[in-house]
């Protein structure tokens, strides 16, 4: 009987390892799609930055602010 119960605990611990392992292995899955989101958002954003400082056409802020009435004031982003 007692050999019964230690396989029962054996069996008990390893299936509670396998959904542990599935469990993080999904939660690895998440992690990377999550990952490659994010790096393509930051590609896009600094394909973004590159296209602004390469175009000269762009108004200051100067220009902006005047165009505005005055109604803008600039924030550091520092």
């Amino acid at each position: 009987m007692e050999n019964y119960k230690k396989s029962q605990v054996i069996l008990r611990n390893r299936l509670a390892a396998k959904k542990s392992a599935e469990k993080k292995k999904q939660e690895l899955e998440k992690l990377r799609h999550e990952n490659d989101f994010l790096r393509l958002q930051n590609k896009l954003l600094l394909q973004k930055i590159y296209n602004l400082e390469k175009s000269p056409s762009l108004p200051t802020f100067e220009q902006v602010q005047y165009l505005y009435g005055h109604k803008l004031r600039k924030v550091s982003l520092g």
